[in-house]
């Protein structure tokens, strides 16, 4: 909302230069504390700019080409998660921690750079009242929400820790659902939520975003522990998804418009359930054709549903309120890729400790209570003790492989049901509503910088 308000372009900037500062500071923290407070000067940024990017587009690009412009950032932010996730693990493999801070802010600033000299300033001409306690409630809620998640798989999902976050979770999301209910100018009209395309949309993206980043973190683990891969290797590893998401994500909307709305998204879905069978299923051949195979279907799925459901999400709002349209569209894919590495974590640990456990002394073994602290932690305890005792090893690869095999079935089992709400909740022709605060979408064009 500040941006539809004060200049989205000028959000842009500001939150890419937080970003760049934060990562850089990061690049040279020298304490746990000072890496912690760079990340989330870095974050804050990132927030600011991020909302900024959707909205720009469906803002300042003429309605004709419009339809192309959201195929393209929907390519770029799908394949743009991975991309870093794969880059940053070569370059630490390759060089340092630093150094990958060092090379994103590096990439920020030329960011930065471009905005600043090609992208027009928009906003919202009608200047809407600030919605001072959606805001804050809203921030408490989603902030509540990412502490619960986070904290789970480490304190226990029964503990009064992450059960007291998740509860204000709750708490706080009804009070905004409330307060907006009430406003005149609310942050976000929540009766969008009652059209089957938007709330269908949002929850496929969470659905999309949460199985990527869960298969992403996953697969390092069965790469690096099962198939010996080191980071740059394992970081290729996942090429094919990328590969296959880019073209997919920028023809999703126009095949869309053929398929129907609901159809494509549908498929793109039935899709992540089969890739992520194939995923699970690669514990059996352990070689990489099984896994590589499921990447290229699961790069399809992303690819598909990424700019079909961004139009749907952005499409219900006129183009002066794209920046709340753009910031629920970044939410869902926030908080999706937060609860599915924290839910698929959980899975991992949950079935790695217990297969540990049923095969090695750990409470009289040392090295066997490194196993089962984490796969990373028993492979450099083996190394460092010098085992020649191949069973260690041998529990160590069998428990990844059955940790990566309760992940991938986690995320294949949230996608069937996700499909299936979806193939009976989304309406076979686009529903739309009126809304109280919908001017003209042709109303919020460009305007020249002072």
């Amino acid at each position: 909302m500040l941006a539809d308000r004060y200049g989205r372009k000028t959000f842009l900037c500001g939150g890419l230069a937080l970003l760049t500062i934060g990562l850089f500071a990061a690049s040279r923290a020298r304490s746990g504390d000072a890496l912690i407070a760079s990340l989330a000067l870095a974050g804050v940024g990132s927030g600011l700019s991020f909302p900024s990017t959707l909205a720009t587009l469906t803002g300042a690009v003429p309605p004709e080409r419009r339809r192309m412009a959201v195929s393209l950032w929907a390519a770029a932010v799908s394949s743009g998660g991975l991309l870093g996730a794969m880059l940053t693990g070569a370059v630490v493999g390759l060089a340092s921690w630093q150094a990958a801070f060092t090379a994103t802010a590096a990439c920020a600033l030329l960011a930065l750079v471009l905005v600043v000299a090609v992208v027009p300033e928009t906003r919202d001409p009608q200047h809407t009242r600030l919605d001072v306690a959606g805001a804050l409630l809203s921030a408490g809620a989603v902030a509540s929400l990412v502490v619960g998640l986070t904290e789970g798989p480490v304190a226990g999902w029964r503990s009064a820790e992450t059960l007291g976050w998740l509860a204000a979770s709750i708490v706080l999301l009804a009070a905004f659902v409330r307060c907006e209910r009430r406003s005149e100018a609310p942050l976000l009209d929540v009766r969008l939520f009652a059209i089957p395309a938007f709330s269908a949309a949002v929850a496929a993206m969470f659905l999309m975003f949460g199985g990527l980043f869960a298969i992403v973190f996953l697969a390092y683990q069965w790469e690096a522990y099962v198939l010996g891969f080191h980071y740059v290797k394992a970081g290729l590893g996942l090429a094919p998804m990328a590969i296959f998401m880019l073209p997919l994500a920028v023809m999703g909307t126009t095949l869309s418009k053929r398929a129907g709305l609901k159809w494509m998204p549908s498929g793109a879905l039935a899709a992540g359930v089969v890739g992520a069978m194939l995923f699970a299923w690669s514990v059996h051949t352990e070689a990489y054709w099984t896994m590589g195979l499921g990447c290229v279907v699961f790069g399809a799925c992303i690819g598909l549903s990424a700019g079909p459901g961004t139009e749907a999400i952005s499409s219900p709002l006129p183009a002066a309120r794209q920046g709340v349209a753009s910031a629920v569209n970044d939410l869902a894919r926030e908080l999706g890729a937060t609860l599915g590495i924290a839910v698929s974590g959980t899975a991992f640990n949950s079935v790695y400790r217990s297969h540990v456990s049923d095969r090695l002394d750990v409470d009289g073994d040392p090295l066997a209570r490194a196993i089962l602290a984490s796969p990373g932690a028993g492979a450099r305890a083996i190394a460092e003790s010098g085992a020649t005792d191949p069973r260690y090893h041998a529990v160590l690869v069998s428990a990844t492989s059955a940790g990566w095999t309760a992940g991938a079935l986690t995320v294949a089992g949230a996608f069937f049901v996700g499909l299936v709400l979806f193939v009976l909740g989304f309406p076979n022709r686009p529903q739309t509503t009126n809304l109280r605060d919908a001017p003209d979408p042709e109303r919020a064009r460009p305007v020249a910088d002072a």
